[in-house]
């Protein structure tokens, strides 16, 4: 299908990306028959309509075509209120699956375009996109990609990097599946903004030739109309994609999950890489992606203004009895653990995991107690630093274990604050050379994940990372709401590199 953006030069800006299914279908509709009104390859396929006709047309034809995306376990995905929506397919899913074709409404839809339309669309277009896909995979590849069905930008939001922010996030889907993504282009604005986020063109295809100029409308002797196919597919990409091909489980790894059926309740996880979770959320809730490892549900509705990812909070939030000053101070408390001692390893060492962050503002930070921190800030605090002195870890018996490193060394245990107050916002964490006493360790995925049977958490996932210094600690409330001033929200990941990258 065609992408359009309208935009020349965007400048990614913060926005919250949310997404949905059949839901999110009358929302998507307006905002992409803007964004196409006039696309060259729409007006080339509606060209036996009248101009009157297309304008009537055009909104029936993409509703169609969007059910027909969600009954293939396509995502509807949007940005910073609608100001841009995509929608993209699983691999080895599209559009025009035989099983739900009549179920969309495609084959009524199509005939509208009367003989002419539906020969450029199923017979021209679709046999020239073909042999573009043999260029670009080989038949064992045919049906490993993702596919970026279609893109749109509101004309009023152009100019915001909106198009830009959703490219990124499904790029780094992409990437982390090890899979391709492929796309068509339609106009040249939206050919240099994929160019400007790393997609090659594999083919240029001119529709029409003597039939129609540039702008898809009738022209004896016209020069037709240009689209570029295009995929997304570096070469860190390349390398693990044979491997992906064969070994990853759909069911796995399919980040956006339209085959779920449960919901997930208010401020539970609801997608994220690795999530086997539902997918979707309880009325009165959107699932918001927060980042590649993590979605959550957060309170609106797909018509609603988007609720911001980070609030700007006083010290103290609406779920804390403490401010964060309060929390420093019993950090002190803590810093007079004694810690472990030895040498760490640099090179991970078998049975334990590096655990790090994969988002701003600490991406690639690695967990680590003060013992190897340099210089140290206190003894036994645990902290998001950098990963010249990351800790090596694994979950035995619930508890979070650290590497010691040699035999001289202690093993050391991440500790959690016990505090009299079950409604504080932030409890600390810290290594000491005896088992943790309070609530339990996990991996969730590669997530990792606290629990304990006395504080009811809306997240498991939930992390804070405070302070210049990145001091860690558990966050009790909703993962980006309310987050106390001074602090970031993160979720941390294991990881089995066998060097920690920075």
């Amino acid at each position: 299908m065609t992408t359009s953006s309208g935009e020349t030069t965007p400048v990614p800006q913060p926005g919250l990306i949310t997404q949905g299914g059949k839901n999110y279908i009358p929302h998507a509709v307006p905002v992409l028959t803007s964004a196409f009104r006039n696309d060259p390859v729409f007006n080339y396929f509606m060209g036996a309509l009248s101009a009157e006709e297309r304008k009537e047309y055009l909104p029936l034809f993409l509703k169609t075509l969007l059910k027909a995306s969600v009954l293939n376990e396509g995502v509807i995905l949007e940005v910073s209120s609608w100001g841009c929506c995509a929608v993209m397919l699983p691999p080895g899913k599209k559009p025009d699956n035989p099983r739900t074709l009549f179920q969309a409404g495609l084959p009524g839809a199509v005939m509208r375009l009367k003989p002419t339309g539906i020969k450029r669309i199923m017979v021209e277009h679709a046999t020239a996109v073909k042999h573009a896909k043999k260029k670009a995979f080989t038949p064992k590849e045919m049906s490993k990609y993702w596919y970026l069905f279609i893109i749109g930008t509101d004309p009023s939001r152009q100019r915001q990097g909106l198009g830009g922010i959703l490219l990124e996030h499904m790029k780094a889907h992409a990437r982390n599946h090890g899979r391709p993504l492929w796309l068509e282009a339609s106009n040249n604005n939206a050919r240099g903004l994929y160019a400007k986020h790393g997609f090659k063109e594999v083919e240029e295809i001119i529709l029409g030739a003597g039939l129609v100029g540039p702008d898809g409308l009738a022209k004896n002797e016209g020069e037709g109309v240009k689209t570029w196919d295009i995929r997304f597919w570096d070469a860190v990409l390349h390398k693990g994609f044979k491997v992906a091909v064969t070994n990853v489980d759909l069911a796995a790894v399919y980040l956006f999950g339209g085959g779920a059926i449960a919901q997930q309740q208010a401020w539970g996880q609801c997608g994220g890489i690795n999530w086997g979770g539902p997918y979707t959320c309880v009325s009165g809730y959107i699932c918001s992606v927060l980042n590649d490892y993590y979605s959550q549900c957060i309170p609106g509705t797909a018509t609603t203004s988007s609720v911001s990812s980070t609030t700007t909070a006083t010290s103290t939030t609406t779920r804390a009895s403490t401010t964060l000053s309060t929390v420093t101070t019993t950090t002190g408390t803590a810093t007079t653990t004694t810690a472990g001692s030895g040498t760490y390893p640099t090179t991970l060492q078998s049975g334990f995991y590096w655990v790090r962050a994969v988002a701003s503002p600490n991406f690639h930070s690695y967990l680590q107690a003060a013992p190897t921190a340099t210089p140290s800030p206190g003894p036994g605090d645990a902290y998001l630093r950098s990963e010249k002195n990351a800790g090596q870890f694994n979950i035995i018996d619930e508890q979070l274990v650290y590497n010691p490193g040699s035999s001289t060394g202690k093993t050391l245990y991440m500790w959690v604050e016990d505090p009299t107050d079950k409604a504080q916002r932030t409890l600390q964490t810290w290594f000491n050379t005896t088992e943790n006493p309070y609530g339990a360790f996990a991996f969730q995925g590669d997530t990792l994940t606290w629990t304990v049977a006395d504080i009811s958490r809306p997240n498991a996932a939930a992390w804070l990372v405070c302070g210049d210094t990145g001091q860690l600690y558990i966050n009790t409330g909703a993962y980006a709401y309310n987050t106390p001033s001074g602090c970031a929200d993160q979720t941390i990941h294991s990881y089995g590199g066998s060097t920690a990258d920075a």
